[in-house]
């Protein structure tokens, strides 16, 4: 498993394991959604949500990461959960705006 550097490639997942029924404290839940730079292995954040399982809130969430370390990273693995909507379509929209060629190419056309 190889990255080429910070913000190729992170990996994204939630973490349910304290939910209701684990902690049995009646409908006491702690959901955790987390994300991590593959290259350093660094935990680039990891946030206590109302709901892990709602694309708004998992898109929102990256969102905050973003402005967080003002940077998008190029890929994102996911285990491509219905949660991951919005946070697969923002990725993809400000990867484009960032790295993509065709969305500059005006810029090089000269006039004849």
């Amino acid at each position: 498993l190889v990255s080429v550097g910070p913000f190729h490639e992170m990996s994204a997942d939630g973490h349910e394991k304290l939910n209701a029924q684990a902690l049995r404290m009646g409908d006491i839940s702690l959901p955790i959604y987390a994300y991590r730079d593959k290259w350093s292995g660094y935990l680039l954040k990891i946030k206590l949500l109302p709901n892990s399982r709602t694309a708004a809130a998992i898109g929102h969430l990256f969102l905050d990461l973003v402005a967080e370390y003002n940077a998008t990273p190029i890929r994102v693995t996911t285990d491509k959960g219905s949660e991951i909507g919005w946070q697969s379509l923002i990725q993809e929209s400000l990867r484009c705006v960032n790295i993509c060629p065709s969305h500059f190419f005006h810029l090089f056309i000269l006039p004849i």
